[in-house]
C-alpha cells in the first residue's frame, strides 16, 4: 500500500475529480488521514529509493524539518 500511495501522490492530478474525493474512494480514509500516511511513509529509506522526487516534495510540504534527516539516505 505504501508504493501505491507513492504511485498516486504522484499522478493524482491525472485523475478526474479532486483528491480528496479520489483518495476516499481508493483507501476509505480522510484526506487529514493520507496526509499523516504520507508523511510516515516519506521518511521510510524505502520511499525514497523508490521514487526520490515525489518523496522529497512530500517531505517539503508534510515532513517536519528535524524529521526528514531520519531514514535518509
Amino acid at each position: 500500500m505504501e508504493m501505491a500511495i507513492l504511485d498516486f501522490e504522484r499522478e493524482w492530478w491525472r485523475h478526474a475529480g479532486a483528491k480528496d474525493r479520489e483518495v476516499s474512494q481508493r483507501w476509505g480514509i480522510s484526506a487529514s488521514e493520507y496526509d499523516h500516511l504520507l508523511a510516515a511513509v516519506a521518511v521510510r529509506p524505502e520511499a525514497m529509493a523508490y521514487d526520490p522526487l515525489t518523496v522529497r516534495r512530500i517531505r517539503r510540504r508534510l515532513v517536519p524539518p528535524s524529521s526528514r534527516r531520519f531514514g535518509s539516505s
